[in-house]
Order: C-alpha cells, then structure tokens, then sequence
C-alpha cells in the first residue's frame, strides 16, 4: 500500500440499458475481510430499496457504522443515487477508502490500498482513474 490516495470511476451499465449494474454493496464486497474492521460514516445520501430508512437513519445520526451493519443493510438497497461512504480503520486517523455515488451515473473508489484497486479493476469493465489532481466530486 502507498500513501498516495488513488481514484477510480466505475461506470459498468446493464446491456441494452442505461442504468447501473451494480450498486454498493458489490464494491463493499470487494473490501473483505478489511471491510470487518473498517467504521463508516455516511453522508449525502439519497436511495431507494427495503432498507433505505434504516440507511437514512444511520446518516442522520452521524455516527459511524461497522462494516458488517453497512454490508447487510446496502445489501437491501435497491439503488444508491447519490451518497458518500467513507471508511475508518480504528477511531482516529483519515479514512482509508471513501465510496462516492453520484447522480445514478457511477460510483468512486478514492483509496491508497492497491489491492482494492486492483479487486475494482479485476470486477468491473467500464473503469477508469482520475488524477486526483483533476477530481472534483469529493
């Protein structure tokens, strides 16, 4: 792992459709077994599905999650629109992955871990990374 935070832009779409075909949960899956000890804050949510009260709770209260609350809720999230997942290794120190939606159109991974990188890379098809001197959505 560097130091070096790195962002990659996930676009895959459905065939012949023009909506996702993936959601959070799918690039959560890939952050095991780290996801277990990471803590989530959650923020700039909007999402529909069978959990999305419960996921609206856990950002208003602003306080942070476990991985394994975050995975079995988003796992009931039909569709994050918009939202910001961010990851914390222990109680203190800056996050050590951060999940962007944004606008139904693709999800962010800003993260230093090489391997989640390369798990991103390894499950999507429609992928590319920003220079993090050029992104602006965070």
């Amino acid at each position: 792992m560097t130091d070096q935070i790195r962002i990659l832009t996930v676009r895959d779409l459905r065939p012949k459709q023009r909506i996702l075909a993936f959601d959070v949960i799918d690039i959560l899956r890939l952050l095991e077994p780290e996801l277990e000890q990471t803590q989530w804050e959650v923020s700039g949510l909007e999402c529909t599905g069978e959990a999305s009260e419960r996921l609206y709770a856990i950002e208003a209260s602003r306080e942070r999650v476990s991985g394994s609350v975050l995975r079995e809720v988003t796992s009931k999230i039909r569709q994050v629109i918009d939202g910001k997942f961010v990851g914390h290794k222990g109680t203190a120190g800056p996050p050590w992955v951060t999940i962007l939606a944004w606008d139904s159109s693709g999800f962010d991974v800003l993260t230093a871990d090489q391997a989640v990188l390369d798990r991103v890379r390894g499950r999507f098809k429609d992928v590319s990374e920003v220079p993090a001197d050029q992104y602006k959505r965070c």
